[in-house]
């Protein structure tokens, strides 16, 4: 027992020894770790991203039902992209659906004036709507979601992300969530930049109440009750003042959904469910995917290589010891162990120095990447936890063992008489 703790303490001794000559031989691990947790931490957030701001965010109980003949949620005219009365009367009754809600637009031309400070600006603007039971599950106070001296306003977050893009490309200020709460909100009814359907002009107050990841139409969203006080109160305005554009509702069993969804594609209307807006993610994430990929695998094969080359050169600088270790008794099994052990310590240091560089530089990225691409404004690519540091670390120390293996084996089996004389 004396003897093999007397033999590990003069491993440790050695390896100790050994570590600072041979650091700078794996400087490229850290690297290659850095780009590894950088790289999934980015496909993390972009997949995040997509789901709950651009193709929207529904629970995994949930369907979205729109018409078949939409294209673009930009057009001001919605009369012929609607769900009619005899689909939602069907689709309501549907068994196996409950909580089904409707989300209108006003079909009358609208613009909205928003600013601070005396500084506005006024722009044309669908209006789209809401119950405010819509609500009831979101951190929102959804009973305050109703017209009283004002019209409160929800922002569906696609809707800021592309004013954000526009605004960047156009010289304009950028705005997130706190700089739109501080904004004076005007709405008009009755007239746009292309439109005049009434002499009348129709001014209401409105502040904003909240955002939305769920809906991804454009426009703002109001309270339901408002636009149909707002057509009842001017029933004589030609043509159906509001459509119903969407309906969103929930599945009591989620076994079900398949079959509910047949039966409502069978009334020529779009379906999308959770595994729909998974299934687009994963499509819009391929690409992203097999780039990164690509890049890591010519990083890692580089990195092994000039690794593997940098143990090389070590074992040739320390032939003279190896050699003299042999003479004296030493295995080949020892001096592989010694040499794979210095490898792995040198891998964990390396691991931990990639992580945390890579931890740094999320933050960095957090911080400044909607000042380059506005419409990445509130993506977080920040590491919540540092639950990626163990399998850095173990990524790292594997990877450095395996290309100091070889090299161990070609310094156990040197020529010793060669060894001795050079």
């Amino acid at each position: 027992m004396h003897y093999i703790l007397r033999n590990i303490i003069l491993v440790f001794h050695e390896i100790k020894k050994n570590i600072p000559k041979t650091l700078l031989s794996s400087f490229g691990i850290m690297f290659l770790i850095a780009f590894l947790v950088v790289s999934i931490s980015i496909k993390n957030s972009v997949s995040d991203f997509l789901k709950k701001r651009v193709f929207g965010e529904l629970q995994i109980n949930q369907i979205k039902i729109s018409p078949q003949s939409q294209i673009s949620p930009l057009r001001f005219s919605v009369s012929d992209i609607a769900i009619n009365d005899a689909q939602i009367k069907k689709i309501k009754s549907m068994e196996g659906l409950e909580n089904v809600e409707e989300v209108i637009r006003l079909n009358y031309p609208a613009s909205l004036k928003a600013g601070m400070l005396g500084m506005y600006m006024r722009s044309d603007m669908l209006i789209s709507a809401v119950d405010r039971t819509f609500l009831k599950n979101t951190k929102l106070k959804w009973q305050d979601f109703k017209h009283k001296e004002y019209v409160p306003v929800l922002i569906p977050v696609f809707v800021m992300d592309i004013y954000n893009n526009f605004a960047a490309a156009n010289g304009l200020p950028t705005l997130g969530p706190k700089a739109l709460n501080a904004l004076s909100l005007e709405i008009f009814i009755g007239r746009s930049s292309f439109v005049r359907s009434s002499k009348n002009e129709f001014k209401y107050n409105a502040r904003i109440f909240g955002f939305t990841e769920t809906i991804t139409t454009a426009g703002i969203i109001v309270p339901a009750d408002f636009i149909k006080d707002f057509c009842k109160a001017n029933s004589r305005m030609a043509g159906k003042c509001f459509s119903v554009i969407m309906l969103i509702g929930r599945v009591k069993d989620i076994n079900r959904i398949p079959d509910i969804t047949k039966k409502i594609q069978a009334m020529k209307l779009n379906v999308e469910s959770q595994a729909d807006i998974a299934q687009k993610t994963e499509k819009a994430l391929l690409v992203l995917n097999i780039t990164l990929a690509m890049i890591f695998s010519i990083i890692l094969i580089l990195t092994i290589i000039a690794v593997f080359n940098s143990y090389l050169a070590v074992v040739y600088n320390r032939s003279y010891t190896f050699s003299v270790q042999r003479m004296l008794g030493a295995s080949k099994l020892r001096i592989v162990l010694i040499f794979v052990v210095e490898a792995g310590i040198i891998g964990a240091l390396y691991g931990i120095a990639g992580y945390f560089t890579a931890y740094y530089f999320l933050v960095y990225l957090t911080n400044n990447a909607s000042n380059w691409i506005p419409l990445l404004q509130g993506m977080d690519f920040r590491l919540g936890t540092h639950g990626y540091l163990p399998a850095a670390i173990a990524f790292s120390i594997i990877m450095s063992g395996i290309s100091a293996l070889i090299p161990a084996v070609f310094a156990s089996n040197l020529n010793l008489f060669k060894a001795v004389k050079r």
